[in-house]
């Protein structure tokens, strides 16, 4: 039977409009995963189960890399059932149950040097992840996130290209807050659209191929599993997860998120510290496929 889903009015006030949602994608820091409590709550947990319950598949779309994503895909169980992760930005996809990898787009080493250049250029931290561990020119409180919140080892290296011995997903520029969104504003009004340069948080500048993004890797999981747009909702709190939203029927940010973020999405819910996603599946998703 065909769907149909009226758009969202911007009224004096606004009825939220109720959607068949069959796929959420989410991002996971500062969305799903509280940093400052350093876990994903009761009410965030229970959320995703009942998403699974009523049949919705879940991918987590994130900037970490695939081995920092693990621990919350077996806490999710995310691997029974058919779902998926996009780590480091969509460069690599996955389908959970089946492991089998959809996308895998990583950067060579000349991209590798050139950031290199950049991040001297800016006086600012280059950093490289292989995975289980990240090689770095410095350690600073920026990465210290990765090893206090994604489980990611820091590798304090000499000569950092030499050192590189595994395919890179993730690179890094860190450090004080004003360079790193200087080295932003400057990189992307020169680069001419090669790379995609974000802030998830002040002073930790990620890079990403322009073409590689989040919301790609979301059209791919669609066409496989031959879904529309109105059937897709996504979540998220930074201008990365902005080409989630473009592909979504409906998409949420949360209070937290950049001010862009928050333009771009259908809807904007309570932080992550107050389950903003959770909130968003309750009264957004599995309240729309009890109302049919």
């Amino acid at each position: 039977m065909p769907l149909f889903y009226p758009h969202i009015c911007f009224c004096a006030i606004i009825k939220p409009v109720m959607y068949m949602i069959r796929l959420l994608a989410t991002d996971i820091d500062h969305t799903l995963y509280d940093a400052n409590k350093k876990q994903i709550s009761k009410r965030n947990l229970e959320a995703i189960a009942k998403l699974q319950q009523a049949g919705v598949m879940v991918v987590l779309a994130s900037s970490r890399v695939f081995y920092g994503m693990q621990a919350i895909i077996e806490q999710l169980q995310l691997k029974q059932g058919r779902n998926f992760c996009i780590a480091n930005n969509g460069a690599e996809i996955y389908q959970l149950d089946t492991m089998e990898k959809i996308a895998d787009v990583p950067f060579s080493k000349e991209d590798l040097s050139r950031f290199y250049e950049f991040a001297k250029q800016y006086g600012l931290t280059y950093s490289i992840c292989q995975d289980e561990y990240t090689l770095c020119t410095a350690i600073n409180e920026r990465l210290a996130y990765d090893y206090n919140n994604v489980g990611i080892d820091l590798c304090w290296v000499h000569d950092i290209l030499n050192k590189v011995k595994k395919p890179a997903y993730h690179c890094s520029l860190t450090g004080d807050k004003d360079l790193a969104a200087r080295a932003q504003k400057e990189l992307s009004a020169q680069d001419q659209g090669r790379y995609f340069f974000n802030l998830p948080m002040p002073g930790y500048l990620d890079i990403a191929f322009a073409n590689v993004n989040k919301g790609i890797g979301i059209q791919e999981i669609a066409k496989q599993l031959g879904l529309s747009k109105e059937e897709i909702a996504s979540i998220g709190d930074g201008d990365n997860d902005v080409p989630m939203f473009e592909v979504s029927g409906l998409s949420a940010c949360v209070a937290n998120g950049s001010e862009y973020a928050k333009q771009e999405a259908s809807i904007v819910v309570s932080n992550c510290s107050e389950d903003g996603f959770a909130e968003f599946v309750e009264e957004y998703i599995l309240k729309g496929r009890e109302n049919r």
